[in-house]
């Protein structure tokens, strides 16, 4: 289903950016203690104990606080708002993408519309060398019709 789609982007977009897998396990009760020691894990899913029991067990993955240092900028903020919007965009995505529960992740359409897919924000910021980039590839894009 589309929930299932948009969760395994939701994995895969920081590990681009990143270069490292935001949940790197082995074993698939590793992969679910990951998820509860990063994620909003529902309380009906895991009782309140067993989440403690489980932030103190293991530690979060280097996909992870790498994107958690992106996230919280690890570039300088104040020479750059705009990459600072994109970024708390990509990061917001991400977030949604990454709900526990499909039901509360983002569907495939309100994705096509978030402000990181549309770049309207790009608005605010015409003359840019990076609103100028991203306009010749979405050029190129649209030049090389399926």
């Amino acid at each position: 289903g589309h929930g299932l789609d948009l969760w395994s982007l939701g994995c895969i977009m920081p590990e681009i950016i990143t270069g490292a897998k935001l949940f790197d396990a082995t074993k698939e009760e590793q992969l679910v203690k990951l998820f509860i020691r990063t994620l909003d894990v529902p309380d009906f899913l895991i009782s309140i104990t067993e989440k403690q029991k489980v932030r103190e067990e293991i530690k979060p993955s280097v996909g992870w606080i790498r994107f958690q240092d992106f996230k919280m900028g690890t570039y300088d903020r104040l020479r750059d708002p705009q990459k600072t919007k994109d970024i708390a965009w990509f990061v917001d995505l991400v977030y949604k993408m990454l709900k526990v529960m499909p039901y509360d992740r983002i569907t495939a359409a309100d994705a096509l519309s978030h402000p990181f897919l549309t770049m309207l924000h790009f608005i605010d910021y015409p003359h840019t060398a990076m609103t100028r980039r991203n306009m010749e590839i979405m050029k190129k894009c649209a030049l090389q019709e399926i």
